[in-house]
């Protein structure tokens, strides 16, 4: 008698898909210098199975690539945030997913480039499709009556500033702290000083 229980065969799409999600933080922290023997031990498969669903190792690193790039494999990270006591601590550990995001694509991204008779659609970055800043929109709606601007918008300005704010190319070799870039998001560059009232203004009247 069969047990029903027992766990139904993968399907090709569904082994490729979990190959792949267990080789990407192999890519990231190896390279190319990643080994098929690795790469089946890390999935818990057979290396056999890999080139049955993969047609060799520079497909693979293209596939995977391209997975963790997708929209909806971008907006996990933040959609697993839980609710945080403040909207400034909420802020700090999405910049953290953004940073780390931004890191780990770049490093891919490198990879992929440099993978052996890769063709020109395949070094292409996918477009974005909106995932990534809806996710983050999603996470600060709790928060919108403590914003100045629709959650929507306050999500690009997050996102802009991680990324122009940690990127070497654009700030030099000193990248901002996380907790800077969100003093700057929540407070803004002015000082605090406050606004002068009308009896300031007036001028000093003289003694008699």
């Amino acid at each position: 008698m069969m047990d029903s229980k027992r766990a139904q065969p993968m399907n090709r799409e569904d082994r490729r898909a979990a190959i792949m999600d267990a080789v990407v933080p192999l890519l990231i922290a190896r390279g190319r210098s990643v080994t098929t023997r690795q790469i089946a031990e890390a999935a818990g498969v057979a290396e056999g199975t890999i080139y049955a669903v993969f047609e060799n190792k520079e497909e693979l690193i293209s596939a995977c690539v391209h997975r963790y790039l997708d929209g909806a494999n971008q907006a996990a990270p933040v959609r697993a945030i839980v609710p945080r006591a403040s909207l400034g601590d909420l802020i700090e550990e999405i910049i953290d997913v953004i940073r780390k995001r931004i890191t780990e694509a770049f490093a891919l991204l490198a990879l992929l480039r440099s993978t052996p008779g890769a063709k020109p659609r395949d070094m292409r970055r996918p477009q974005d499709d909106g995932l990534f800043t809806a996710a983050i929109s999603e996470a600060l709606q709790p928060y919108a009556d403590e914003l100045k601007i629709p959650p929507q918008r306050a999500a690009k300005v997050i996102r802009a500033a991680a990324f122009a704010l940690s990127h070497p190319m654009i700030i030099g070799e000193e990248p901002f702290a996380v907790s800077e870039i969100r003093e700057l998001l929540l407070h803004g560059l002015a000082g605090g000083r406050p606004e002068p009232t009308a009896a300031d203004e007036a001028p000093a009247q003289s003694p008699h």
